[in-house]
């Protein structure tokens, strides 16, 4: 047969049944060494509807009405330099192992979504890509970037690390307990110019019941507790969203998930941000083979500027990207 490429932009809402399961077969095929189990048409509306416009963009390149490719961004709300804004975050692209290789193709399906957020005043577009598809992104989509997000460790127990010398456990937890009572203790005041906006709204679309919450006074933190069979099957905490932010409202928190939550090994904390956390350890970029690299592209320079590749503007988390 003949082939005959089309490409087509769709918002979700108006992508038909037969978009969406190839969209969604496409995705489970590509990811599938990636994924524990394929994603059903449900879960993709969830993700790609659970934001505060109710929809998600779509660019698809089609051979004979099949979809082979797809190019996906997620809408966020922002606070800009103080003023209110969408920004897109680009998820999930993939494209049939038989059709990979052509940059034109890739070029045109994604400046078609972004040509639609534009429409929308959506004037920037950001990702965590793969290694692989960092590399796509930066030379064939011109996309520059952001900064690494930074990882932050509490150690509750390392046993489960140092399985080895587990005897030793107690005394490495002392020393560290030690480090953070001599060191330094910083006064803090964060005040960042590039902030996701949280609130009841976003928690209610973006976690689902796989998610822990602690709602406290003052702050709302949200937590998600996993098993690494490659670390002994230790278990870890992963603090996916603070808001309003605060480092001491971090260190609160961290000491409530400590009591709260029995037998863990780690709790991680990951913002692009520079931060102080007075109860927390920086854990340095070359430890880290692949750096998670934050990367965006802005899409109209009239109303963005370059200052937004200033990774000190930005305090921006977990929350942020497609993470699960």
């Amino acid at each position: 047969m003949e082939e005959k490429i089309n490409f087509c932009f769709k918002k979700t809402k108006d992508l038909n049944v037969e978009e969406r399961e190839q969209v969604n077969e496409l995705y489970n095929e590509t990811f599938k060494i990636f994924i524990e189990k394929k994603r059903s048409i449900d879960e993709f509306l969830f993700k790609y509807e659970s934001n505060l416009l109710g929809f998600s963009y779509h660019g698809m390149i089609k051979n004979n009405n099949r979809v082979i490719g797809s190019y996906n961004v997620i809408p966020s709300e922002f606070s800009y330099f103080k003023e209110k804004k969408y920004f897109g975050q680009s998820v999930d692209t993939a494209i049939d192992k038989k059709f990979k290789g052509n940059i034109f193709n890739l070029r045109k399906l994604s400046q078609g979504v972004y040509e639609m957020m534009i429409k929308d005043n959506i004037n920037f577009v950001y990702g965590l890509p793969n290694r692989s598809f960092y590399k796509v992104k930066k030379k064939i989509l011109n996309w520059n970037d952001i900064g690494v997000l930074n990882y932050y460790i509490y150690p509750v127990s390392f046993k489960n690390f140092l399985w080895k010398l587990k005897m030793l456990d107690p005394a490495i937890l002392f020393c560290f307990r030690l480090y953070n009572l001599i060191k330094f203790k910083y006064k803090k005041k964060n005040n960042f110019n590039i902030e996701k906006i949280g609130g009841n709204n976003f928690i209610n679309l973006r976690y689902d019941a796989t998610y822990s919450i602690i709602k406290e006074e003052k702050y709302k933190v949200v937590y998600k507790t996993v098993n690494k069979e490659k670390y002994n099957k230790a278990k870890f905490v992963y603090i996916i969203d603070i808001f309003p932010f605060s480092t001491n409202f971090l260190e609160e928190a961290i000491k409530k998930i400590s009591l709260k939550e029995k037998e863990i090994d780690l709790i991680i904390y990951l913002d692009v941000a520079e931060l102080k956390i007075n109860n927390m350890v920086k854990v340095p970029n070359f430890f880290f083979k692949v750096k998670p690299n934050v990367s965006g592209k802005i899409l109209s320079k009239e109303i963005i500027s370059e200052n937004i590749f200033n990774k000190y503007n930005w305090q921006v988390n977990l929350s942020s990207f497609d993470v699960k």
